[in-house]
């Protein structure tokens, strides 16, 4: 499984639109086994949507997001976590072991 924390200055970033990099971490498991990060290239819906489908994201936790980059995004099959803030490693770590966090409204 891959999964993407919208990131910003070693934090999750505030909103995903303006984001143009990702943590991604590849989970075995509930065991995270890689991690790096990835550039958005480009501008907007678009761009973001290239980059979900070249890393096969599984997840995006993130903080708010549009209604229609949540459309396109649930579209392809990605499960959100939004309205997250703080730690992207903290974030992933919850999500694995499946603690409730953000804000899914």
């Amino acid at each position: 499984m891959n999964i993407a924390v919208a990131y910003d200055n070693g934090q999750i970033a505030g909103n995903l639109g303006s984001c143009k990099t990702f943590l991604i971490v590849t989970v075995e498991g509930k065991e995270p086994t890689g991690k790096r990060l990835a550039a958005v290239d480009g501008e907007g819906t678009t761009a973001l949507l290239k980059l979900a489908s070249l890393e096969k994201l599984d997840v995006l936790i993130c903080g708010s997001l549009g209604l229609a980059i949540r459309n396109a995004l649930e579209m392809i099959g990605i499960l959100l976590v939004p309205g997250c803030e703080g730690s992207p490693k903290e974030a992933v770590a919850k999500f694995i072991v499946g603690e409730k966090q953000g804000d899914p409204t």
